[in-house]
């Protein structure tokens, strides 16, 4: 969570992040959303009935943000990313899945090789 803030911090110092055309339910979506992780974090560890119980959030989410756009919400990108959005060619449907699929493996075998990790290199492992 540290590094998101400090990843902010760091963009709006370098370019402007204006927020007022953001619709504030979508804002809401985003703020509860973390406020629901430092709930499930408050025990001092995410285990994977957490991190289940976070997908459901996230499909939630989505659920709420699509219902938001077929009442008339405009959730469309706007500025920079709208404009590059129109500009270029959008992509099919298989060379964001297969990133997708890639993406998700990556963060499965940099998790794994974390823990076996500190497993095999730090003292206070030994107790575990």
């Amino acid at each position: 969570m540290v590094a998101i803030v400090l990843a902010f911090g760091i963009s709006a110092v370098v370019a402007l992040m204006t927020l007022a055309q953001v619709p504030p339910q979508i804002l809401a979506v985003q703020m509860l959303a973390v406020v629901f992780l430092a709930a499930l974090a408050l025990d001092g560890q995410l285990s994977r009935v957490d991190g289940g119980i976070l997908l459901l959030g996230f499909g939630l989410a989505v659920l709420y943000l699509v219902r938001l756009g077929r009442r008339g919400l405009d959730i469309t990108p706007s500025g920079e990313v709208g404009h590059r959005l129109q500009k270029s060619n959008v992509p099919g449907k298989w060379p964001p899945l297969g990133l997708f699929i890639l993406s998700l493996v990556a963060i499965v075998v940099g998790s794994e090789m974390l823990v076996n990790g500190f497993l095999t290199s730090s003292p206070a492992s030994r107790k575990w």
